[in-house]
């Protein structure tokens, strides 16, 4: 996600996301090979941002000097700052959702294309926790099949 963003913000002056050349870009990224190869084969240390990831990997001291945290010394209220690579844009491979203990997952058997669903869908969700609080998460996620020649570049769009 770093370098997408990255490659987006500093490729020129209008953002513009990469362009893979390819719409399954978990296996772009496979037959990418180490992220060492980004540059070579790709950005050729163009991108500022990309060229600091490559640079300090680690948590060093560089990147210590970018942090917040030793100026917040006199904050008075409940104070949450998220920052980073992984936010709320990146979703998880949901191929493997079920062997989570975490998640509960519930699929369909792929419909006839030309159905069309009518009238509100509703979640009745009863749950426990021992927990002082909780958030729970109800998520419909309508995906074309993997292999959708009507239209192949539905193909797997959620």
């Amino acid at each position: 996600y770093g370098f997408e963003y990255a490659a987006m913000m500093e490729a020129g002056k209008a953002v513009t996301p990469f362009t893979f050349d390819r719409y399954d870009t978990f296996d772009w990224y496979l037959s990418l090979g180490s992220l060492a190869n980004v540059n070579a084969k790709h950005l050729h240390g163009t991108i500022p941002t990309w060229n600091d990831y490559v640079a300090h990997p680690d948590y060093d001291e560089f990147w210590k000097r970018q942090t917040i945290i030793p100026h917040l010394t006199s904050v008075k209220a409940p104070t949450l700052n998220v920052a980073g690579w992984w936010d709320q844009e990146v979703v998880e491979d949901q191929r493997f959702v079920d062997d989570r203990a975490d998640v509960l997952s519930w699929e369909t058997a792929p419909l006839d294309a030309d159905l069309t669903i009518a009238g509100e869908i509703v979640a009745h969700l009863f749950a426990s926790t021992t927990r002082s609080d909780a958030d729970w998460i109800v998520k419909l996620i309508d995906v074309y099949p993997e292999e959708y020649p009507a239209n192949w570049e539905l193909a797997g769009i959620s």
